[in-house]
């Protein structure tokens, strides 16, 4: 509506691309195009829309082309001439072609930039140019004899004799002959930062340019001095010219400019300093060009377009000075002519003339470094022959510009009296006098005490001179006597120090001061150093007597470990949706409202955020920082703060401090995932999110990818927290099986102690009563592994895991709220359930393993002492003989054995089974050697056999399954023999790393997860996709794939992603 209301719309050639469709429905009859000779034919075409009546270009197609990426299709160029992307219709329509005559062209003739010396270098270019009777008066430049000038060298450009291939052209005299000409321009102290203008062709010359005039400094004129003049009422400062055409001579003048505002800065922030390219449009009073090209084979590169050269010459108002070789660019027709005009007028030379206020001395510079030694100061090198202004001594630099006069500090000693007193001013005769500091010494104080050390500027007003002499004065309020300087008042707004006596409530002491205890006592500062009731930690709180210590907030365990969750009501509620009714880190049970928060923030603007939300204080769109409301918060339409509507698009703040639109934060974080929408895209229920692990991990920031922290937006809540409860679970499974490597190296290490070798000779002096406490010494470090395995098992179980706390919470919520439905009714809605069993019951069948292993490795250790001291056997108690423990065992192994063919486990069923013939054969051992229940474990023997029978055809089925087969064959050989032999040490380290895997093959976070054909998972490191065939380690089934392509029957284990 605002578009067709109005009557001229302004915009470029991108943002009517961009708004094509919406333009077109305005209706538009005029077309303007300003600097039409710089825009591609394409981009113009676009603005002839429908209905389009009359198309005006205004440009010069004389100056610079539109600009290109790729110079190749340049029509300069002898293959782009075939594509002229860079000529512009502007241009192509004035000049015609073949077969099309030239449109009619309007041109302004009447030029008021340049003076007439400077404007006749492009009369090639404007034949019919005439110049404005405001160019006829332009002064000339400041410190300089010539106002247009060729400084013509020999030096050759950088990189000529390299022989290597540069992508742009630098000259490094040029850039020391340039510096120091701007710096004896800038010294003159008459021209700002805009009048000065250094241009060159080359990106590589204005590098070297910038890196020479940042390290260089020097005073000039401040742009802030005139408008500071200006805003006093002074007008213009004397030898500043005024940039309006209105006459400034009735205007009132400074007698002297000891208030003008000089600074000292880098050389390149008192100029403009820009390519030629990059200047066109612009102006300058002083312009200063370095050509750069300078070689033997007059090669000039693309300042031989007479377009480039137009600009380049056409930029100067009052002065212009050409720094290059003349020879090398005389060989392009307009710059010969340039050449010529110039020394028919003597402005050609190999030196340039400087000037001064001594019109009489002259001053001819070649090269660099005859700048600091002729004109060291911006003059000549004569001394100044004015004086100062106001003290009138005589100025004792060298010849200087009158800018620089005006502000030079005289050095003199300051020969002014004082009015307040005799005593002569130390300082120069440049600085103001001030107040006279002067220390005096017994100055009677109204008070009546004696003031030493006192500054004379003060005796004239002894009642503001501080007296600290000491006194004792008593505070009205309290009585109480204190020491203070004499100045102090105590008689109202005085705090006295004195420390409180009062016993505070909890029983301490105050410890504040009788001054601000008058009203309320200080805080008790002790720290309770008292236990919480839910952990052994001190309390690390200040008193807080009468009140609860609270929940403990140190480290509770480390990183690592899974943590509860946390089972409190969600806070989750709103008027339109309601309350959630599920604990706090359970994915939650209402729909996201899609209203705006009503409420105000602390501004009193209406909160930005959901109805439901924390009010962002800091964010609100109308007084938040303006760095804010650029921020990008709407990824779907690319929109920034200050350009979204927030009662059609409200604002969800992250964990991180980024702060995004809800329709863009509901898409990222797959909200469709978890809920159910309608046609509209609207919520309208829950998805089931039952039985499935999360595939992708916590949800991250749109844009610094940092993972949403729990609890810190509620919008999100059932996303986050099943993906946060996802991860607890992975995080307890692995933990899981670090704990159980870590008990199976303390295993290792204590029954390499146990070997048959290491069993000492036994001393007769030890009585057979203490054979048992013998042997508990011995096996206490594997008594010890075997407590701590039952702790990790116990703790490992289904109760304690951290889903089945949070099931628990759930249901107990649930019964509290629903007690009129059954719980089967009740459950389905929660759309929750517990991990799958697989990997958590796989866990503890490996853990009930390693006990089995703790306890065959403590049996076997008796039967090998028994076997080599047999009296032995009469000491021990019958519990504590190794027949005793042989049945049971026997028993556990075989429940282990048949879990592990149901899950599918053969390594632990070939482990176990090695496990079960080991033990009967010590068993067949022990019976001969003491005669106890033979036959019962002959029946192991039997059993046994069919057992590595079984584990041997187990051994082809899994990857690394051969590794496993010498060690079985060995025991079915050994178990097939009527003799008993001792088991080797190598037989009992295989029986060891068998007995289970560790992390061989599942302890990994990175890749992708995937399943076996019968369900064992397994990961893929790199980039998760498969390269290469495997095997199962766990039962064999072939496993990974070929080009990123999966073998049959693997499936991806979204439980373990």
């Amino acid at each position: 509506r605002i578009l067709e209301e109005a009557d001229v719309i302004g915009i470029t050639t991108t943002g009517l691309a961009k708004n094509i469709a919406m333009l077109r429905g305005i209706g538009a009859k005029v077309v303007i195009c300003e600097e039409a000779a710089e825009v591609m034919e394409p981009h113009l075409i676009s603005a002839m829309m429908p209905g389009i009546e009359h198309l005006i270009q205004i440009g010069d197609h004389r100056q610079l082309r539109p600009q290109i990426n790729n110079y190749g299709f340049s029509v300069e160029t002898s293959r782009g001439k075939k594509f002229q992307l860079d000529r512009s219709q502007f241009e192509r329509r004035a000049e015609g072609e073949p077969g099309l005559a030239p449109l009619p062209v309007a041109q302004l003739n009447v030029q008021r930039r340049m003076r007439p010396e400077i404007s006749s270098l492009i009369r090639t270019v404007y034949p019919d140019l005439k110049g404005h009777d405001c160019v006829q008066n332009f002064p000339g430049v400041t410190g300089m004899r010539e106002h247009l000038f060729w400084l013509n060298h020999q030096h050759p450009e950088d990189g000529r004799y390299d022989g290597a291939k540069v992508k742009s052209h630098s000259n490094s005299w040029e850039v020391s002959m340039s510096t120091a000409l701007v710096r004896h321009l800038v010294r003159q102290g008459e021209y700002k930062s805009t009048d000065i203008a250094l241009l060159t062709p080359y990106t590589g010359q204005l590098q070297k340019l910038m890196a020479a005039l940042s390290g260089d400094f020097e005073v000039f004129l401040s742009d802030r001095d005139l408008e500071k003049l200006a805003d006093d009422g002074f007008g213009h400062a004397d030898g500043v010219e005024s940039d309006s055409v209105d006459s400034v001579d009735d205007a009132p003048r400074i007698e002297h400019n000891r208030g003008r505002m000089l600074q000292k800065t880098a050389l390149v922030n008192a100029i403009q300093l820009a390519t030629v390219d990059n200047f066109q449009g612009e102006e300058a009073k002083v312009i200063i060009v370095s050509l750069v090209r300078s070689n033997s084979n007059n090669e000039i590169g693309f300042l031989r377009t007479e377009n480039r050269v137009n600009v380049l010459l056409s930029r100067a108002q009052h002065g212009m000075y050409l720094i290059g070789n003349a020879r090398t660019y005389r060989g392009v027709n307009i710059w010969d002519d340039v050449y010529q005009q110039l020394a028919e007028r003597g402005a050609v030379g190999d030196s340039i003339a400087l000037c001064c206020r001594h019109p009489d001395i002259p001053i001819v510079c070649s090269n660099p470094d005859e700048f600091l030694r002729r004109s060291p100061e911006g003059g000549c090198t004569l001394r100044c022959d004015q004086r100062l202004d106001p003290c009138g001594h005589r100025c004792p630099a060298m010849c200087h510009s009158q800018a620089l006069h005006d502000v030079f500090s005289c050095s003199q000693p300051c020969p002014r009296i004082r009015t307040t007193c005799q005593h002569a001013c130390p300082k120069l005769c440049g600085e103001d006098c001030g107040p006279c500091r002067v220390t005096v010494t017994d100055v009677e104080l109204p008070c009546g005490h004696i003031a030493d050390e006192v500054e004379c500027c003060q005796t004239p007003h002894p009642e503001t001179i501080r007296c600290l002499h000491p006194v004792t004065k008593i505070v009205p309020d309290c009585k109480h006597k204190v020491k203070v300087p004499c100045e102090t008042d105590v008689s109202q707004y005085y705090h006295c120090p004195t420390p409180c006596e009062a016993t505070l409530a909890c029983g301490d002491r105050c410890t504040g001061q009788c001054g601000t205890c008058q009203h309320s006592h200080k805080e008790c500062q002790r720290i309770c150093r008292l236990p919480p009731s839910t952990c052994n930690h001190l309390c690390a709180r200040k008193c807080h007597s009468g009140e609860l210590c609270g929940s403990c907030c140190q480290p509770c365990q480390p990183c690592h470990k899974p943590c509860a969750p946390c089972i409190e009501k969600c806070g989750w509620a709103c008027e339109h949706m309601g309350q959630c009714s599920l604990p706090c880190a359970a994915p939650c049970d209402r729909l996201p409202c899609d209203k705006r928060c009503s409420r105000k923030l602390k501004c009193g603007h209406q909160c930005p955020s959901f109805c439901g939300e924390e009010c962002p204080e800091d964010l609100c769109q109308l007084c938040c920082q303006d760095e804010r409301r650029q921020r990008r918060v709407d990824v779907l339409e690319w929109k920034l703060y200050r350009e979204v509507d927030l009662d059609d698009s409200s604002i969800v703040v992250l964990s991180c401090g980024h702060f995004f639109t809800g329709e863009t934060l509901d898409g990222s974080l797959g909200m469709t995932q978890v809920y159910t929408t309608n046609s509209n895209g609207e919520y309208n229920g829950l998805r089931d999110i039952a039985g499935t692990l999360s595939t992708s991990g916590v949800p991250s920031c749109p844009d610094c990818r940092i993972p949403i922290r729990q609890f810190a937006t509620r919008r999100y809540n059932r996303v986050v927290n099943k993906a946060v409860m996802d991860e607890t679970i992975k995080r307890f499974f692995v933990d899981g099986r670090r704990r159980l490597q870590e008990l199976q190296q303390r295993l290792a290490a204590a029954t390499a102690k146990l070997s048959l070798d290491n069993i000492p000779e036994w001393d007769d002096t030890v009585p057979r009563s203490g054979t048992s406490s013998v042997l508990r010494d011995r096996h206490r470090e594997l008594n010890r592994i075997n407590l701590t395995l039952g702790i990790a098992k116990q703790q490992m179980d289904t109760e304690h895991q951290p889903a089945k706390k949070l099931f628990d919470a759930i249901v107990s919520s649930r019964r509290r709220q629903l007690k009129t439905l059954s719980m089967e009714q009740r459950l389905p809605e929660l759309s929750l359930t517990g991990p799958p069993p697989a990997y958590n019951s796989q866990v503890l069948l490996e853990a009930e393993a390693l006990h089995l292993q703790v306890r065959a490795a403590i049996l076997q250790d008796k039967m090998r002492i028994a076997a080599k001291v047999p009296e032995l056997q009469e000491g021990l108690k019958n519990a504590d003989r190794p027949g005793a423990d042989v049945p049971g065992l026997m028993k556990d192994c075989m429940e282990g054995i048949k879990k592990s063919r149901e899950w599918k486990l053969p390594r632990l069923v070939i482990s176990l089974s090695q496990l079960y013939a080991q033990t009967s054969q010590l068993a067949g051992r022990y019976s001969a050697q003491y005669r106890a229940r033979t036959v019962e474990w002959r029946d192991y023997g039997a059993t046994a056999g069919e057992l590595l029978i079984e584990a041997l055809q187990l051994c082809g089925t899994f990857e690394d399954g051969e590794s496993f087969r010498e060690d079985v064959q060995e025991a079915l050989k050994a178990l097939k023999s009527t003799r008993y032999e001792k088991v080797s040490r190598e037989e009992v380290k295989a029986i060891k790393l068998a007995m289970v895997s560790g992390f061989g093959g599942m302890s990994t976070n990175s890749g992708h997860w995937y399943n076996c054909q019968n369900g064992h998972p397994f990961a893929i490191g790199e980039c998760g996709m498969p390269m290469e065939v495997a095997r199962c380690p766990e039962c064999g089934a072939r496993i990974g794939g070929l080009d990123h392509e999966l073998v049959d029957g693997v499936s991806r284990a979204q439980g373990m992603e």
